[in-house]
């Protein structure tokens, strides 16, 4: 276990026989309780703040007495699923205009682009002219 430069190694053990079926999987459970038995040590080396507090007794029975006061949760109040996902609009109204994927040709000579009408020509910039006081 690492945190920031401190390191801190546990060594744990498990037996892994209780309801193992195969010596696979005995070795598996083994593992893995030998594994989080070490963590749980290695945790502990670091003190209260990482886990040491979790075998206090005085600190389990103030853990109490704060989830006691807290009481249950009311189910209405919490947030579910239907409630956060956005339900799809079954047909848009008439008053809402429709998005459209690019600018569509306007009967005015322009061209509209998503309900804002603008000109073919909407910088002056596309006809060459010109100017017979500028020598190049």
């Amino acid at each position: 276990m690492t945190a920031r430069s401190t390191f801190h190694e546990g060594t744990g053990y498990g037996g892994g026989s209780k309801g193992a079926k195969t010596p696979g999987e005995a070795l598996e459970l083994a593992i893995k309780e030998a594994e989080t038995d070490a963590f749980k040590r290695a945790l502990r080396r670091f003190g209260e703040a990482l886990g040491n507090c979790l075998y206090d007794k005085d600190y389990l029975a103030w853990i109490e007495k704060v989830r006691g006061r807290e009481g249950k949760r009311d189910p209405e109040k919490l947030f579910n699923v239907e409630t956060l996902l956005r339900k799809p609009l079954s047909a848009s109204p008439a008053s809402q205009p429709s998005l459209s994927s690019g600018p569509q040709p306007s009967s005015r000579g322009g061209v509209d682009h998503g309900g804002r009408p603008v000109s073919k020509d909407e910088f002056d910039d596309d006809e060459f002219f010109e100017d017979p006081g500028l020598d190049m």
